[in-house]
Formats: structure tokens, C-alpha cells, sequence
């Protein structure tokens, strides 16, 4: 034994653990050192991150939508035109707006039936004249209204 411990006194250790590549046991410390302050950021950033399953998403089919029902829309139907009587009615309404004394002369339907056209002789305070009025057939609106004769003037 003593031998055996002898051969290993006498044995050294070299100071450099591979001499071709140029490493160095010094570096052992150096290399432990800078390696635990890499691995501390590492360990706190792997706690603060968890890794958590994929979610799993279901998306179910909807039901189909219901076939659509066509929709009658019912034709309106036209309004019903305006009697003579009530076209004239209509048309008296603008001469006594105008303070004339309007005698009828004639009425008649023009225009595909859609507007009536009265004629009427009118007077007033101081002239004389003629009064054609278009009234809509359907709807009983006076359409254009026309004065001639002295009725046109205006006298104070």
C-alpha cells in the first residue's frame, strides 16, 4: 500500500485537462459562475409562463334556414275617379278662393281618363273673363289652373 500511495504523490495532475484545445481548469469557477446567473433568468421566466392544454373548440351545425315563403303582395287597386259633379265641386272651390263668380261652361275628361278639364266664365268685382282648371281624376288635386281675359290683371 504504501507504494500505491507513493505512485500517486508522485503522480501530478496536469494543470491544463486538454492541452490542444487550450482549455483550462481555471475556467471551471469562471464557466459555473456565469452559468447559474444565465440559468436564474430562465427558471423564474419558466415558472411565470405555464403551459396550459389546447382549448378545444365544438362548433356544432346549424339547423337549416326554413324555406321562404313567397309573399302575395295584392295589387292596389286604382282609387275611384271623380264624378263630374265632384270635379266641378273641386274646381268651383278655386274661383271662390279668387273671388270670382264662376259659371260652368263645360267639363270633360282628357288624358287616358286622368284628368278632368273645366272651363268656366268667370267675373269678378271689375273684369271679365275665362277659367280653365285641371283637377286629377283620381286623387281630386287641382293639377294647373289658368286665368284669361282681363281677370288677369289686378287692380287695387
Amino acid at each position: 500500500m504504501p507504494g500505491d500511495f507513493r505512485a500517486l504523490a508522485e503522480r501530478r495532475l496536469p494543470r491544463a485537462v486538454n492541452m490542444e484545445e487550450g482549455a483550462s481548469v481555471r475556467g471551471g469557477m469562471r464557466t459555473t459562475i456565469l452559468g447559474s446567473l444565465l440559468a436564474l433568468p430562465l427558471l423564474f421566466t419558466s415558472c411565470a409562463v405555464h403551459a396550459r392544454p389546447v382549448e378545444t373548440v365544438v362548433v356544432e351545425k346549424r339547423a337549416p334556414h326554413p324555406a321562404k315563403v313567397p309573399v302575395k303582395v295584392e295589387k292596389r287597386r286604382p282609387m275611384p275617379r271623380l264624378s263630374k259633379r265632384a270635379a266641378v265641386k273641386v274646381a268651383e272651390s278655386y274661383c271662390d278662393r279668387r273671388r270670382y263668380d264662376c259659371r260652368l261652361d263645360h267639363a270633360h275628361l282628357t288624358k287616358g281618363g286622368e284628368v278632368w278639364k273645366v272651363h268656366f266664365d268667370a267675373r269678378s268685382w271689375r273684369a271679365k273673363g275665362k277659367v280653365f282648371v285641371e283637377v286629377d281624376a283620381r286623387t281630386g288635386r287641382i293639377l294647373q289652373a289658368k286665368e284669361t281675359g282681363r281677370l288677369t290683371r289686378r287692380h287695387a
